[in-house]
């Protein structure tokens, strides 16, 4: 009766420890695909804002060859990101919602894609 115990209490070690174990494996690889995604949005976003930041370059250098002027393209570019930067203080909730609501499906198809 007590060997019968004994051999169910090790059996349920046995079988605690597995679980224990697979639920490690499944939190890392969880963790692991996090990181990569969070990497290569780093570095997805790095290359994004270089180019947005040369194309918006060239944009103000084309203004002011079609205005005349050394400094307007820039001044209307900077008046168009100054406007939008007040829009999206102004909405910083919907805003919010707007990014939460984009992040989650990225997630949601990066998880049923993976």
């Amino acid at each position: 009766m007590i060997r019968g115990i004994e051999e169910i209490k090790d059996t349920l070690e046995k079988f605690l420890e597995t679980r224990l174990d697979l639920i490690q494996y499944e939190m890392r690889d969880k963790l692991e695909k996090g990181i990569v995604l969070m990497v290569y949005a780093a570095i997805a976003g790095a290359i994004g804002l270089a180019t947005l930041i040369l194309a918006l370059m060239l944009l103000a250098g084309i203004l002011n060859q079609l205005l005349e002027s050394w400094y307007a393209g820039y001044l209307i570019l900077f008046l168009f990101f100054l406007v939008l930067l007040i829009a999206c203080l102004l909405f910083r909730k919907a805003v919010r919602e707007l990014i939460r609501k984009a992040l989650t499906g990225l997630f949601n198809k990066e998880e049923a894609a993976g």
